[in-house]
């Protein structure tokens, strides 16, 4: 189980807290997306775990992740969080 944080970032331990109970993944440059149970992600990833990194967990198999141009690159997201910051 992976338990780390990146500092200043919202956790999904804190997403639990705020009382959300599923998280929404969209990309910008396809049209993959996801939806996933807060507490599933929890089990599998620890309640320490920071949004940015686990971005990179859920968009792993991207084939935009390795994308050398910066236009090219993967741009999943979480669109419920944008809502949420306004």
């Amino acid at each position: 189980m992976n338990a780390r944080i990146t500092t200043g970032a919202v956790s999904l331990g804190q997403l639990t807290a705020s009382g959300m109970v599923k998280l929404r993944v969209e990309c910008l440059r396809c049209k993959r997306k996801g939806l996933y149970r807060i507490t599933r992600l929890i089990d599998a990833h620890g309640p320490l775990m920071g949004l940015p990194e686990l971005r990179n967990i859920l968009a792993a198999d991207c084939p935009r992740q390795k994308a050398v141009s910066i236009y090219d690159q993967c741009g999943v997201y979480y669109p419920d969080m944008n809502a949420r910051q306004k």
